[in-house]
């Protein structure tokens, strides 16, 4: 017998036991999360806490990832699709609320001679400045389909070129103006997917479904897609789950099982980069525990098409701010205890702090002075007036740093979007888009170089 119990941030799986003399008693394992829901929460207040959060980052230029996981037959397939159809209804309701904080007046003015090659009035648009363009496509092993290709999906490649950038070979953008636009899309790739039955599930999902969102913001073309993926990933089974199958069935149980070890390591290697870098630098006495924590750090992206997909949020010299959230769907059901068990493992080691990441170490630490992300307020303003003065800069705009960080120090400036970023610059008289993303790409490289150098300690 088993049964699940929530708090706030911790999750209790409670099973009957009995000890060697036949007496009954009860195990519990706790495991902490950041949030934790339970039969009494409905998916507004999954969608608040999870993917309405992404909203912004990716409205700003970031990446935005959300995954579903969890074992055959949990529930990921319904969460994640309520998150979808929760999104589509809120996306253009955030954008055109974004959009007059992110670049003042210029973008009415921008926006209006921006070129609109579908022909989208303005007003249809929701008055904002941004383009939707969502596809969908499901992975399975090494190979992929668009399952928004009509009347059958057709395979498409998940490729890297030879300037690093990842490419769907074969996909086709659909370009979204309304909710709803949004919603046919999401109902057509629902049919499509592929599906079989099981011994758990008479519908269980046989592929990574993903669905993939680009944001262009037309009244800042210097600025990166954000993009926002949500990922409903194909049911984990245990060797017990999969004993009926048949050989085709093991082979896909064993392909699901594989990406999903992978997807594990990628997001936690990541998670561990990100707090070891966030803190401050390693001191040259701390011990060499500490320093092979932080040291070295690999992902493996590249093991699957699933993590290639996602290498822009996964590789350590990205420029590009990213989040990712992983929902874990539990059915606390007797016979799907040691299921339980294995999925809070599963997402457990995801949640990273500072002190993990540097070994519990508590020493006191230096601050690198060549790592931006470290200097104060005044030393923030004191570089931008130096760089564009010296000439070494990369152009001979004057970027006013009261406009661009009136107060935050360089930890808070780099937790900002980059159309944030840019948007900030421009408002100094004579400074271009191109020329902030310059200035903005300059400033990110010399915080890449430092968590460099501090991983090779």
């Amino acid at each position: 017998m088993s049964d699940t119990t929530t708090t706030t941030q911790t999750t209790h799986l409670h099973s009957m036991d009995s000890k060697i003399d036949g007496t009954p008693k009860v195990n519990t394992k706790s495991f902490k999360v950041d949030y934790a829901f339970d039969e009494t929460c409905g998916n507004e207040v999954v969608y608040e806490k999870t993917a309405g959060r992404l909203i912004d980052l990716v409205l700003g230029g970031g990446i935005g990832s959300l995954f579903a996981y969890g074992q055959t037959g949990s529930g990921k397939t319904y969460t994640m699709t309520a998150m979808q159809n929760l999104l589509a209804a809120d996306l253009f309701k955030v954008a055109s609320e974004y959009s007059p904080s992110l670049s003042g007046g210029a973008v009415a003015e921008t926006t209006e001679a921006a070129p609109d090659d579908c022909a989208v009035p303005q007003q249809q648009r929701g008055h904002h400045p941004f383009e939707f363009r969502v596809c969908f496509f499901e992975i399975f092993g090494n190979q992929a389909r668009d399952l928004l290709s009509i009347p059958s999906p057709n395979e498409i490649h998940i490729l890297e070129d030879v300037f690093g950038k990842v490419q769907l070979k074969g996909i086709t953008h659909h370009l979204i103006h309304t909710p709803q636009d949004f919603t046919n899309l999401i109902n057509i790739a629902s049919t499509q997917r592929k599906t079989e039955g099981t011994s758990k599930n008479d519908r269980s999902s046989r592929s990574h479904a993903v669905c993939q969102i680009r944001v262009k913001n037309t009244a800042i073309p210097e600025m990166e897609d954000g993009i926002l993926n949500l990922l409903d990933l194909a049911g984990s089974e245990s060797s017990a789950d999969s004993r009926w199958h048949n050989r085709e069935r093991v082979l896909e149980s064993v392909g699901i099982n594989k990406s999903l070890a992978t997807l594990k390591e990628c997001i936690r290697s990541r998670a561990v980069a990100a707090a070891s870098s966030s803190s401050s630098s390693l001191n040259h006495n701390n011990n060499l525990r500490d320093k092979k924590r932080t040291e070295h750090i690999h992902i493996p992206y590249r093991s699957s098409k699933l993590t290639m997909l996602l290498k822009d949020a996964f590789e350590l010299s990205s420029l590009r701010m990213c989040k990712t959230i992983v929902i874990a769907a539990l059915n606390p059901s007797i016979l799907d205890t040691a299921q339980s068990l294995n999925t809070l493992r599963y997402i457990a080691p995801l949640k990273v702090s500072v002190s993990e990441a540097r070994g519990g170490s508590t020493q006191s630490s230096v601050v690198d002075p060549d790592d931006p992300a470290q200097w104060t307020n005044a030393q923030l303003q004191a570089y931008i007036i130096e760089i564009q003065s010296s000439n070494t800069g990369p152009f001979k705009a004057k970027i006013d740093p009261r406009m661009l960080c009136p107060f935050e120090s360089g930890k808070q400036l780099f937790r900002i979007t980059e159309g944030e970023f840019i948007s900030r610059c421009c408002k100094s008289s004579g400074v271009s888009g191109r020329q902030a993303k310059e200035f903005y790409v300059q400033l990110w490289k010399l915080v890449v170089d430092a968590r460099s150098r501090r991983r090779q300690i």
